[in-house]
């Protein structure tokens, strides 16, 4: 239920963020323990992944055709990642759920 509702607060606060063709583009779900593809549309050097409610954050360097993989945490599903680029006040962000692999 908590993960449920962190997803719906995260979802509330970013939707304005969230519109399609954004700076990230890539999947909604990731399986635990996988890789994700994700596509950067800015020229930003790397990505900050964030899962969400335990402070877990890592920076993934954007390779030079500003497609990335991005290795998911082997956190339990229902989990959230958050991904974000660029700098505060016109940062970017991409929502992905963990699911069961």
């Amino acid at each position: 239920m908590l993960v449920v509702r962190s997803l719906l607060v995260v979802s509330l606060l970013l939707a304005p963020l969230l519109a399609q063709g954004g700076a990230l583009r890539g999947p909604s779900t990731a399986p635990a323990g996988g890789t994700i593809t994700v596509q950067v549309a800015s020229n930003d050097p790397s990505i900050e992944v964030l899962v969400v409610g335990t402070g877990q954050c890592q920076s993934v360097p954007v390779g030079p055709g500003k497609t990335t993989s991005v290795p998911v945490p082997n956190v339990p599903p229902g989990s959230v990642l958050l991904l974000m680029v660029g700098k505060p006040g016109r940062r970017s962000y991409l929502v992905v759920e963990i699911v069961t692999p």
